[in-house]
């Protein structure tokens, strides 16, 4: 454990090196290309449009979606972004908040949605954020680098956000929940993969699924408190165990690991990919921690019976900071052998 710890602590100056570098390259490419068009937006406002979709759009999604997974799945491929994949992959950021917001807050009905997504240009937008979506989405559909891909997982992700409408019902079981976040996490990363042009190696597609799958439990880590006040089931608010969350979890991560190390790329590239994504991972560790300090306090997990502080895990908090850190550090990248 100690030379694991010492050699990641002496990989983690180059890779903040390489983060940083990536984020500011996304960063310039927004403030040429995006912040023009926000800024009409801004003007033309016709209320559609929330200070939570503009953050989204220019903090969020739109930022860390091509500069942190996209740049990760350029790191295995070992050549740079494309300017059609930064042009791809940022569409996708921009939509993906307002794409939520169809089932969740605009609640368009299905076919509206299947509509606007399956032939945009006959779709009459009725407001902005249609129009955002619309321009955005055909974008997408025409830089993406693979449009087999693109086309599989829109299907798959409509489908999957259909079946997260029965997280809306207390009846629904543990494992169908399982299933759903599994699926609406697995296909939204795959669909991010659509943008870049390199065809998916041997087990790819398998290994992306579950790295889509950990990133949707870790939202779902995050948002408990959210989730719990608007009565969504989720893995976190629909058991009374954190410790069967916390399984599933390392569980999950862990198949992350072994099914990247099956992808067919060099083991050094696939090394360096999780190096680039698990941080996000290491900030869950730090959240499931904080709920489990809350599940022994209160004898049982229940997200109902604890407070807005208890459950919101304040990752600009340096405490939470160096913890996720000292996550980051004793997790071993290195392929396992039988």
């Amino acid at each position: 454990m100690l030379f694991l710890r010492l050699k990641n602590t002496l990989n983690l100056p180059p890779l903040l090196f390489s983060v940083l570098t990536k984020l500011k390259r996304q960063r310039r490419f927004i403030n040429a290309n995006l912040e023009p068009e926000l800024a009409d937006y801004r003007q033309r406002n016709d209320g559609s449009l929330k200070a939570d979709d503009f953050y989204k759009i220019r903090r969020y999604y739109g930022y860390a979606v091509p500069a942190m997974l996209g740049e990760a799945f350029c790191v295995l491929r070992e050549y740079a972004m494309k300017i059609d994949e930064r042009e791809a992959s940022t569409s996708q950021g921009v939509i993906t908040g307002i794409f939520d917001d169809f089932f969740d807050k605009q609640q368009l009905d299905f076919e509206e949605i299947n509509k606007i997504t399956n032939d945009p240009g006959s779709f009459q937008a009725d407001s902005l954020v249609q129009e955002i979506f619309i321009k955005h989405w055909q974008n997408v559909l025409k830089k993406a680098g693979n449009k087999a891909l693109l086309k599989e997982t829109r299907d798959n992700i409509l489908g999957s956000q259909q079946d997260s409408i029965e997280q809306e019902n207390d009846s629904i079981g543990f494992d169908r929940i399982k299933k759903v976040t599994f699926d609406k996490g697995g296909y939204s990363i795959l669909f991010y993969r659509s943008a870049f042009g390199h065809p998916l190696a041997a087990g790819e597609y398998e290994a992306v699924y579950h790295l889509g799958a950990l990133f949707q439990l870790g939202n779902d880590i995050f948002d408990v408190y959210f989730d719990q006040q608007q009565n969504i089931k989720t893995l976190l608010t629909a058991t009374g165990s954190i410790d069967k969350v916390i399984s599933i979890f390392n569980e999950l991560r862990d198949k992350v690991v072994l099914l990247s190390y099956a992808m067919e790329y060099p083991s050094k590239r696939i090394r360096s990919y999780l190096r680039h994504l698990f941080p996000v991972v290491s900030r869950c560790e730090v959240c499931l921690a904080q709920l489990k300090r809350m599940e022994d306090h209160y004898g049982r997990f229940d997200p109902a019976i604890m407070s807005r502080q208890e459950l919101v895990c304040d990752m600009e908090k340096p405490t939470n900071f160096w913890r996720s850190v000292k996550c980051y550090l004793k997790t071993d990248f290195n392929e396992k052998k039988d």
